[in-house]
């Protein structure tokens, strides 16, 4: 029972050192060369290993084509580029407060399916999160709602966190007779597809220099985005999700800004708050009351 919380926990980490990294490269390369580069290295990495099985189940692939395409346009090619997209806007506060609602459109979505049936003790752990969330996020001092300015990059993470937490359901409509790599892979290489058209338009207005936006280090920061943040992060994720449910496992993404505040202090020298720690704790409080109880179909 322990083995999807291990993998989703892996996932989160993966998704939280995004903010560090991703954050290194807006002014260097546009959101949609990014896309390009992180999925395009996830793809190169994958397909060595899974071409076979992806041809051999192509067959029953095309069957699901729609919920295929569907899945990797709203999954791969848009949810995560819409994050670029408000991080040249939008202070990190804002961010933080909008992006970790995704598994709240998740719950929302399986709920409105009629997939989950939530007890009360699930719906307190819920709340009780959501406390924790907003304790990490304005350190303690409800003041700092006052710095919160609903704009435009706004919009944009919120686009994010809607699109994620539709992949999210999505994929927990997965046809069980097809293997998780050979979706996956074909989802990366449909999501991958889907960011040449955009990326093409943005790179005739800001061409890619070698030595100035093409450089070493953004090299390796996309070689890590494409192997962890991409090709490791969803398929655990989406292991988690078929092996533990939207609502135990979706809880799990609120764990984030806490990983997002380590890494941030040891890689940006940023300080860490006590409020960061309680609300930690109380985040995973909210966790333990959700999965404790099973929902009836989740």
């Amino acid at each position: 029972m322990i083995y999807p919380y291990i993998l989703a926990i892996l996932a989160v980490l993966f998704w939280s050192a995004n903010v560090v990294v991703g954050n290194a490269l807006v002014g260097i390369l546009t959101p949609w060369q990014i896309a390009f580069f992180r999925w395009g290295i996830a793809c190169l990495l994958c397909l060595p290993f899974a071409w076979k099985r992806m041809v051999i189940e192509w067959s029953e692939m095309k069957k699901h084509l729609c919920w295929l395409i569907s899945t990797a346009i709203i999954g791969i090619t848009i949810s995560n580029t819409l994050a670029y997209y408000a991080s040249e806007t939008v202070k990190a506060i804002d961010l933080s407060l909008i992006g970790v609602t995704g598994p709240i459109f998740l719950i929302l979505c399986s709920k409105i399916a009629g997939d989950i049936a939530l007890s009360k003790q699930q719906i307190l752990g819920l709340l009780c999160t959501l406390v924790g969330l907003f304790i990490v996020i304005l350190h303690g001092r409800m003041e700092n709602l006052k710095a919160f300015h609903f704009a435009i990059g706004d919009l944009w993470m919120l686009g994010m966190a809607f699109t994620f937490g539709f992949y999210s359901f999505l994929m927990t409509k997965r046809p069980d007779h097809l293997s998780q790599n050979s979706i996956l892979s074909w989802l990366l290489c449909l999501g991958f597809l889907g960011t040449i058209p955009p990326f093409i338009h943005e790179t005739l207005q800001h061409p890619l220099v070698l030595g100035d936006n093409v450089t070493p280090t953004v090299s390796l920061i996309m070689l890590y985005m494409g192997i962890f943040n991409s090709l490791l992060a969803y398929l655990f994720w989406n292991l988690a999700l078929e092996k533990g449910g939207p609502v135990r496992i979706g809880m799990l993404y609120y764990i984030m800004p806490i990983f997002s505040a380590i890494e941030a202090h040891f890689f940006l020298n940023e300080q860490l708050y006590s409020s960061q720690l309680y609300g930690g704790i109380i985040i995973l409080m909210g966790i333990y009351l959700v999965n404790r109880q099973r929902s009836t179909t989740a």
